[in-house]
């Protein structure tokens, strides 16, 4: 495993949805439609003092620490790196079997039109973390509720 681990932390209680970290994504990675590594879902929960309170999610992948997707899938087209624990997805070995969707507790990684599978790589791929700068979508965030972490 590895002594570094590269992720994003999301604090709802910071999030004004303004779907600033979804559109800054989008356009960096120039996204076709349909497809988000990040995006934020406005829930509407209980609540005992207003009746109903509304709450913020964020879904992206977790980069996690035992990523399922890895050992299910059949072209070894996923691999956690060892230097910074990103996982990410060679599109040339991929098949687009979709096992990797299905192995995700989260669900979390989509089948492009291309027939590959799409997901985050913290924007490792687009070269803005290399020198530890955080991804757009972090940078996009006025209220600071996404939070770039370097832990080792």
């Amino acid at each position: 495993m590895s002594s570094v681990q590269k992720k994003i932390s999301f604090r709802p209680e910071d999030c004004i949805q303004c779907h600033g970290c979804q559109m800054a994504c989008s356009m960096w990675r120039n996204t076709k439609a349909g497809i988000q590594f990040r995006e934020i879902i406005p829930v509407w929960e209980p609540d005992d003092t207003l009746g109903v309170r509304l709450k913020t999610r964020s879904r992206a992948c977790m980069h996690c620490e035992n990523p399922l997707c890895v050992p299910a899938c059949p072209a070894g087209a996923i691999h956690k790196r060892p230097q910074d624990g990103i996982v990410i997805v060679d599109e040339k070995l991929c098949s687009g079997c979709g096992a990797c969707v299905e192995a995700c507790p989260f669900h979390i990684p989509q089948i492009g039109e291309d027939k590959k599978m799409k997901k985050c790589d913290l924007c490792y791929s687009q070269d803005t973390t290399q020198g530890g700068g955080a991804p757009p979508c972090v940078r996009a965030c006025p209220t600071g509720a996404l939070v770039y972490e370097i832990q080792s």
